[in-house]
């Protein structure tokens, strides 16, 4: 059976959410996998993230070897009360199946993240 139109394609993340500003609740490190193996190189950093408009909660990967803020710095600013807001640039989405939960989920990517004055 072919696959659907739209799971081949990246649509711009901007269609389904327009406010692009985000409140940052957690940064996980996502690792390189050889073969079903974890090498121990960090492949970019997923980012738990709520649209201050929509209130929508998505993880969102952005690749490279150092995230925007470190998950221990998170915690203490968010142990202080204080707020961490976000944007992401180039944010794209794709529907896909997983096997493992057999439902239909999101893989959002973007090319940067950066920090937004509150």
């Amino acid at each position: 059976m072919p696959l659907s139109l739209v799971t081949k394609h990246y649509q711009p993340l901007e269609r389904y959410i327009l406010e692009p500003t985000y409140y940052l609740n957690d940064v996980k490190t996502v690792f390189k996998y050889e073969n079903g193996t974890k090498t121990g190189e960090v492949q970019g950093y997923k980012y738990l993230v709520t649209n201050i408009d929509t209130f929508e909660q998505i993880e969102v990967f952005v690749s490279g070897t150092t995230p925007l803020i470190e998950p221990c710095k998170l915690v203490e600013f968010q142990e202080k009360g204080e707020k961490v807001f976000v944007e992401f640039e180039n944010a794209v989405i794709k529907p896909f199946y997983s096997e493992r939960d057999h439902e239909i989920k999101d893989s959002i990517k973007a090319d940067k993240i950066t920090l937004v004055e509150a």
